[in-house]
């Protein structure tokens, strides 16, 4: 009897403790994309979308965000609000023509946006063609996923730059509509922005 009043007291005194332990006052989660209006709507303006269906099959469905001055910027507020130190995410980007892709296919050599073998990325602006001068896998996605809702634990990230400066930094480039063009031998697709 005495052994049995012994082990409830036990019990209810580390539970006790255990609960007390965590202080939930200092607990936040960052604010879901789609909550964020600033942002959302910043992302949204510098995204497209797109699903590549070939006889009811998707081959693969691709997200392209232009990594733009206002863009960036909008990413750099997010950044400080969610991880509570300014940085500027994606310094390369911001002397260079850049996309972030977040790609899925079923096809796990299609998704492999890097192999020249499978994929031709081109950027069309006037008369002017440019293969990218760097197409980067973007890990870890953890830390991408609260910038870019699309990425998931199936699809693949990159980040293409373009040797060409962004067209806030050329005054005639402005007006002028740049085309991404991606090509793949399922299929291809072109942005224009």
């Amino acid at each position: 009897m005495l052994v049995k009043k012994l082990f409830v007291a036990s019990c209810l005194f580390l539970l006790s403790g255990c609960l007390s332990t965590i202080d939930s006052t200092h607990l936040q989660t960052p604010t879901p994309v789609p909550d964020d209006a600033a942002y959302t709507k910043i992302y949204d303006e510098s995204s497209q979308k797109f699903d590549f269906i070939d006889k009811f099959v998707t081959k693969y469905k691709v997200h392209i965000t232009q990594l733009n001055t206002t863009f960036r910027q909008a990413l750099a507020n997010r950044y400080e609000k969610v991880f509570f130190e300014p940085q500027p995410l994606l310094a390369e980007a911001s002397q260079k023509t850049a996309y972030f892709v977040t790609i899925y296919s079923s096809d796990r050599h299609l998704e492999d946006m890097a192999d020249q073998r499978i994929w031709s990325v081109q950027l069309r602006t006037g008369t002017s063609v440019l293969k990218p001068s760097a197409i980067t896998r973007v890990q870890p996605k953890e830390r991408w996923q609260v910038f870019f809702p699309d990425i998931n634990i199936w699809s693949s990230e990159y980040l293409l730059l373009f040797d060409q400066a962004p067209a806030a930094n050329q005054p005639d480039a402005l007006n002028a509509v740049s085309e991404l063009i991606l090509a793949s031998p399922t299929g291809s697709i072109t942005t224009r922005w």
